[in-house]
């Protein structure tokens, strides 16, 4: 990785990294020759020696080098530096689709995803079509660029394995520089499976990349819809038109066959889904705005005005002023028919056509109806564009509770509900009866309680203890309290397995305290987990204790999956059987490096959330695999302390850290695509540090740094 004002090649001075990933970086930097602002890729693959390597870089550098499309930006340079490969490029000042979708909390129009897909499709018939045609491999919403004057274009920020990035050429893949690099909820099932790709690869991902942007959901991925399919159950893939209402049967139809799992059963070229999708929008309602098709590269001359055909789209009273303007091209496949110098008799083949779709779905319209998606445990929530229902968005706070001097840092509720546990910054451990609010003394140590944890039957609370090890806490009277020493380490988080059918099992987070001074606990670089049976007996879970310190734990609801998290770049697994073995972590797309502050397993198992500490709430949904990472609108400006899912897993609760303007802010979540949310009321002036839900969702706790615990009930309605 490059820091700022490195200069390259005496020509190129870096600015910034405005982007990375698992192959390498993107910069942006000034041409110090032509006073402009490039950017600059470099792959982390190492080409010192590599004879062959080289070879194929330069070969593909001049494939890109030569593409000339309105709606790609030009590659200028290309060289190898210090044992690493690096593209220069156009930069191109604007913020891509998934950036926008995040920010606007809402599906993008059929008016404003019409247009970027006539462009996009015009970008890829000009690379499937070149001598040596090109497939672009990672298509997706962070990929597509809306200018600042408006302009779309397709971009590579993903940089594979031996090659310039993922646009590589077909015939690339009979060599062993093929492209590995892709986006899982985007790739079509031949390029997961490494068995070649191909211009419906494309098609595929261009198709998925809009399914998301009028959904606002990341489409299921291939391989889970195969494996459904594998089973003679239907698609789980809900079509578009099913969850946004908006979306117009006939483009949903278009999506849905762009993403077919069989490549052979997609459309077989760029131009013949675009010229379905000039069908599907001529058969709308006619409005005041047109669309013009514009494909033409840098080296077509363009068509004079009476060539191009205009395409009537339904008028948006949203946006009922702006016009979608795209110039027409002078060839292209299957659209060439309609938008030749001869356009009028396919134009008039094109309303015959329209015209007997229509009579169509009015004689039989049980063709144009789509089958319900099938039942799928795994699947996330459809979509609601409603208004939450007050008893579900409404809680009022109640009442705060108050025993602690000092940090209330943990809280949590018994399974059965009956009781509420608190632990402090003041060693105190105390239980709350939530029927009336009286609390019991549980026990007082000298170092604070910063975690808490109820086993699965509600008999047991552990916390850390003092120095190493754990605190035993019965919660009926008559019980002893016990202690359960091992760790070499003094514990900072406690996670009880909610599956006790082979006895209690709890994990731990350890590790020194480097910062004794002034208190700040730095995280842990041990996991552990115990089990009840032999007298709480702890091993330690692999973890190179080289790595980030972890800060935040989780089990899965099923109890066979433990999380964990903290300054690293991703979300450490382990499957909790006997040499507790680890699993694929799953990658944070961090700008810059960050932190997870709080994890939290939904209770049905379909999502992980992690708070961090630039004040983002990052999302993984699982269908049958976890999904890629999404982020919840930035309705936060301070780092996440808490989370907290409903016990029906459809509420996510979230807190922030109070600053020296505001309070600490929390808000509650529906988790349906796109997430929403509410502030709660607080008369909180400090941080909320732990939040919890009551097992019947009626009642949320949040533990204050000023000794309050908050109360919000549900309002009824």
């Amino acid at each position: 990785m490059l820091s700022p004002e490195t200069l390259l090649r005496n020509r190129y001075r870096i600015i910034a990294q405005t982007g990375g990933g698992g192959f390498g970086y993107v910069y942006k930097a000034i041409d110090e020759v032509f006073g402009c602002t490039v950017a600059i890729k470099e792959t982390k693959e190492q080409v010192a020696g590599k004879e062959q390597l080289k070879r194929a870089f330069e070969r593909e550098a001049k494939l890109l080098r030569n593409l000339k499309h309105h709606a790609l930006p030009r590659v200028t340079d290309y060289f190898v530096h210090d044992q690493s490969q690096f593209l220069v490029m156009d930069f191109i000042e604007g913020s891509d689709l998934a950036a926008r979708l995040r920010t606007r909390n809402e599906p993008f129009t059929i008016r404003e995803v019409l247009s970027w897909s006539d462009t996009i499709l015009g970008a890829l018939e000009y690379l499937h079509s070149r001598h040596e045609p090109i497939i672009h491999r990672d298509i997706k919403p962070s990929n597509i660029k809306l200018a600042d004057d408006g302009s779309i274009y397709l971009l590579d920020f993903g940089l594979a394995k031996g090659s310039t990035g993922q646009m590589s050429t077909v015939l690339a893949e009979q060599s062993s520089f093929s492209v590995i690099g892709f986006t899982v909820n985007y790739a079509p099932l031949e390029q997961l499976h490494a068995s070649g790709t191909k211009p419906q690869s494309d098609i595929y991902s261009l198709g998925a990349t809009l399914y998301n942007l009028l959904t606002g959901r990341f489409p299921i991925s291939a391989p889970t819809r195969d494996e459904a399919i594998q089973k003679g159950q239907a698609d789980p893939l809900p079509p578009p038109h099913e969850i946004n209402p908006k979306v117009p049967v006939r483009i949903s139809q278009v999506i849905c066959q762009s993403m077919a799992v069989r490549w052979w059963d997609r459309f077989a070229s760029a131009a013949e889904m675009r010229a379905a999708l000039t069908a599907a929008a001529s058969e709308l309602a006619p409005g005041n705005d047109v669309v013009k098709h514009n494909d033409q590269s840098d080296n077509a001359p363009p068509k004079p005005t009476s060539e191009r055909s205009t395409l009537l789209l339904p008028e948006d009273p949203a946006s009922a002023s702006a016009k979608l303007s795209l110039d027409n091209g002078p060839k292209h496949g299957a659209i060439r028919s309609v938008f030749r110098n001869r356009w009028l008799p396919g134009m008039v083949a094109l309303i015959v056509i329209a015209a007997a779709g229509i009579g169509a779905r009015l004689v039989f319209p049980h063709w144009f109806v789509s089958s319900p998606p099938a039942t799928n445990n795994a699947a996330p929530p459809v979509i609601d564009t409603s208004p939450p229902p007050a008893s579900v968005a409404e809680f009022r706070l109640v009442k705060s509770l108050q025993a602690h001097q000092g940090t209330v840092w943990a809280i949590a509720f018994s399974p059965n509900g009956q009781h509420a546990a608190s632990g402090g910054e003041d060693g105190k451990v105390f239980l709350w009866e939530t029927r009336n609010w009286a609390l019991t003394p549980l026990i007082e140590r000298k170092d604070p309680i910063y975690s808490l944890a109820f086993s699965p039957d509600g008999k047991t609370l552990v916390a850390p203890a003092e120095g190493q090890g754990l605190v035993i806490l019965p919660t009926q009277p008559g019980q002893n309290i016990k202690t359960a020493p091992g760790s070499i380490k003094p514990v900072y988080r406690v996670a009880f397995s909610p599956d006790d059918s082979d006895g209690n099992i709890l994990a731990t987070l350890s590790g020194d305290n480097p910062d004794q001074e002034n208190g700040k606990w730095k995280g842990a670089d041990e996991v552990r987990i115990w089990y009840e049976k032999g007298g709480w007996g702890t091993r330690l879970l692999p973890f190179n204790q080289s790595e980030p310190k972890l800060m935040a734990l989780a089990f899965s609801p099923d109890g066979k999956t433990l999380a964990a998290a903290g300054y690293a770049n991703k979300i450490y697994l382990w499957n909790v059987d006997v040499k507790g073995t680890p699993i694929d972590p799953l990658p944070i797309n961090w700008s810059e490096p960050d932190l997870v502050h709080s994890l939290v397993f939904s209770p049905d198992g379909k999502y992980l959330a992690a708070g961090c500490h630039d004040g983002s709430i990052r999302l993984w949904r699982y269908t049958g695999i976890w999904e890629a990472e999404e982020r919840f609108p930035d309705e936060h400006r301070t780092r996440i302390t808490a989370l907290a899912f409903s016990r029906d897993s459809s509420l996510l609760a979230s807190a922030s850290a109070a600053s020296e303007k505001e309070a600490s802010i929390v808000r509650l979540w529906m988790v349906a695509v796109p997430p929403r949310s509410k502030p709660l009321p607080t008369n909180a002036t400090t941080t909320v540090r732990s939040l919890a839900f009551s097992p019947d969702g009626k009642v949320l706790l949040g533990s204050m740094e000023d000794g309050t615990i908050a109360n919000w009930q549900a309002v009824p309605r």
